[in-house]
């Protein structure tokens, strides 16, 4: 079950966390289990052709829909670690990337939509 929207400012990664257990604690739709989707998970909104809002995802949700970030972190990186790189899906070019999340030496972190799920039984 996704929400509709996503966050309606960027975060960084640790302040992502926060927000959704904020939505959790506001028990945000009626429930409180929300949380950051997999790169599985977001991929399956990508769309082949861009909508009217010119993004690759269902013009059912909301046009903040850039930059999203999951809990997805890509396989064999050894500076993965110190510059906290997970997977990120941008829907204005469709395109996942690697993206990193923290700030140490030369990491330039990033900010991003939060879309928060839960997994429905």
């Amino acid at each position: 079950m996704w929400g509709k929207e996503c966050s309606s400012k960027l975060y960084h990664y640790y302040r992502a966390e926060k927000y959704i257990s904020e939505l959790n604690n506001k028990e945000f739709a009626g429930y409180n289990d929300w949380r950051i989707p997999t790169l599985e998970e977001l991929c399956s909104l990508l769309e082949r052709g861009k909508n009217e809002k010119g993004l690759h995802i269902s013009s059912f949700f909301d046009d903040k829909q850039s930059l999203v970030l999951n809990l997805d972190r890509p396989k064999g990186r050894h500076y993965m670690e110190s510059c906290g790189i997970y997977l990120a899906i941008d829907f204005k070019t469709g395109v996942v990337s690697e993206v990193e999340t923290k700030y140490e030496g030369g990491c330039q972190t990033k900010k991003f939509y939060v879309k928060a799920v839960r997994t429905t039984k």
